[in-house]
């Protein structure tokens, strides 16, 4: 998990000791007579997810939204179960929510882009994935949410590589103008509200 932002990213099916650890201390704070809160469903559905029961996590992330409609780990989190589950669909829905409560947040994208990439969709993939560097300009490529979704390159290498792609693709019509149009004026807008 992510603590900064409650988002979290899968990295093996094993369990290493420390991600016990915190699994356990954030049932137990759950557990601790706490009234039911955002906070609390959100780090019990994590744990939940650390201990591998992804069905009760679920249950955890919809209790929150339940309660806060604009809970962006909840619907961040259910994306990413959605996408390990191959429903892109729905992922992309609670990607699509999860940008809506916060636009500045990079991961929502680059799921996006690897949802994109799949369906062949090259040239929306780079410009989601662009965007992503844009909105978090300090984003490491060694970040744990991004190495989810691309385990095995860097975000530039995946741009790099989709866009030597994209000379072959379908996709690289007057739709992706469109798109990187308004990804353009969607980042101009931001910018300005900002100052």
């Amino acid at each position: 998990m992510d603590s900064a932002s409650g988002l979290t990213y899968r990295e093996s099916k094993s369990c290493s000791e420390t991600s016990w650890l915190d699994a356990l201390c954030s049932i137990d704070s759950a557990l601790d007579g706490l009234k039911e809160t955002v906070s609390v469903e959100c780090r019990t559905g994590i744990a939940l997810e650390t201990l591998g029961n992804t069905q009760a996590a679920v249950l955890h992330y919809r209790r929150a939204l339940e309660q806060d409609q604009n809970c962006l780990p909840a619907e961040y989190n259910l994306g990413l179960i959605e996408l390990e589950n191959k429903r892109r669909s729905e992922a992309e829905r609670h990607f699509w929510r999860a940008l809506e409560i916060a636009p500045t947040q990079a991961r929502p994208y680059i799921a996006i882009a690897r949802i994109y990439e799949e369906r062949g969709a090259t040239f929306e993939a780079i410009e989601y994935l662009r965007r992503a560097l844009e909105v978090e300009p300090g984003l490491s490529d060694f970040d744990p949410g991004a190495r989810a979704i691309y385990p095995a390159e860097p975000l530039n290498e995946v741009i790099n590589r989709l866009g030597r792609t994209l000379v072959k693709s379908p996709n690289g019509s007057e739709a992706g103008v469109a798109l990187a149009k308004t990804l353009s004026a969607s980042s101009h807008a931001n910018a300005a509200r900002a100052n």
